[in-house]
């Protein structure tokens, strides 16, 4: 069994840090929705517990799924993949890192009780999916063929 793949090992031991994408598109709406919020604050609860209370789960479980789909290729750099990765959360979804990194975003949202990440949330999410998704799909197409087309079928992009 490769010592990549082993669910029994220690998520900090398997992981690889250079295959944590650093998410450019959602730190990128970050600091927009900060410099809006900056000069058109608009609150998103009146009471800012609510927000604490949804925020940090989301954060913890976006920041969860990416680490964990980063995992799950073990030493494999995934910027240049000798497989294709089925199992984990990516056979919930083809992008679980772009999912967790979405998830992070709406509950940073809910933790400043500002609206402007979840206003922005969408464009992030609109860039990362043309800019980065597609062109990452044609890769593994063209890598993978029919087995990458047969995965497709089988499980959904995002959720």
């Amino acid at each position: 069994m490769n010592p990549g793949l082993n669910p029994g090992r220690h998520l900090a031991t398997r992981l690889r840090w250079r295959n944590v994408p650093l998410p450019e598109a959602n730190l990128a709406a970050i600091v927009l929705a900060a410099l809006l919020h900056l000069a058109f604050p608009r609150r998103l609860l009146r009471a800012r517990w609510i927000g604490l209370v949804l925020g940090w789960p989301l954060v913890l479980a976006g920041a969860g799924l990416a680490l964990q789909a980063a995992s799950e290729a073990g030493e494999m750099d995934v910027s240049a993949p000798d497989k294709l990765l089925t199992t984990g959360a990516y056979a919930a979804s083809r992008n679980p890192m772009y999912v967790g990194w979405g998830l992070v975003q709406a509950g940073i949202s809910l933790i400043t009780n500002t609206l402007w990440p979840l206003v922005c949330l969408p464009l992030s999410m609109a860039y990362t999916h043309f800019a980065d998704i597609r062109k990452e799909e044609q890769f593994l197409k063209r890598e993978f063929g029919d087995e990458y087309l047969e995965y497709m079928d089988r499980v959904p992009r995002y959720l």
